[in-house]
Formats: C-alpha cells, sequence, structure tokens
C-alpha cells in the first residue's frame, strides 16, 4: 500500500480556490487502485489568520 501526502502553502483569501479545483474530477481518478482522494485545509494555522 502506497499512500501520498502533499502539502501546499496558499495565501490567506485562496484556500477555497484550490479546494475546488483539486475537488473536480481528473485522470488519477481512473486509476486502478485509487481508494480516495481527499483536500484537507487547516484553517487553524497561523498562516491563514495573515500572522506570517
Amino acid at each position: 500500500m502506497v499512500i501520498q501526502t502533499r502539502t501546499i502553502t496558499v495565501q490567506t483569501g485562496y484556500s477555497d480556490q484550490v479546494v475546488e479545483r483539486f475537488s473536480q474530477d481528473s485522470p488519477i481518478d481512473a486509476m486502478d487502485g485509487l481508494i480516495d482522494r481527499t483536500v484537507m485545509v487547516n484553517r487553524t494555522s497561523s498562516w491563514f489568520a495573515g500572522n506570517h
């Protein structure tokens, strides 16, 4: 089993656009063995609060 995690730092105010983009269907969805593709957002980080 392989689990892949990717982290993207996004400027304040753009997280909804990123989630929308990565929530759309893509060729990876048709790959054999794919169980789940999840987009998670950390809205409690100091980065998102503008404290960077």
